[in-house]
């Protein structure tokens, strides 16, 4: 098992010695498009959905059948669970 390195663009080292950050936590996701659906959500899964300003959304589980939106890849909350890469 390898963890992924730290990242210091949500937070600052001055808060944040860890280097923890929603781009490294299991729980985010890419929110994508769906061609069922309408409004601005429809389009292809290949597409992610953007908010108002164009900004790219990103979906976190914070718990079972409950999940945030996030405009940036980059922030942190208290849910935080690093990711992890297995190799075989």
């Amino acid at each position: 098992m390898v963890m992924i390195g730290k990242c210091f663009q949500g937070w600052g080292k001055e808060y944040n010695s860890k280097g923890i950050c929603c781009c490294n936590c299991k729980w985010q996701s890419k929110l994508v498009k769906h061609p069922w659906n309408q409004g601005e959500f429809k389009g292809r899964i290949s597409e992610q959905v953007k908010d108002s300003e164009g900004n790219t959304m990103w979906v976190c589980t914070v718990q079972d059948g409950v999940a945030m939106t996030m405009n940036t890849e980059h922030s942190m909350c208290e849910m935080h669970t690093p990711k992890e890469y297995h190799y075989e």
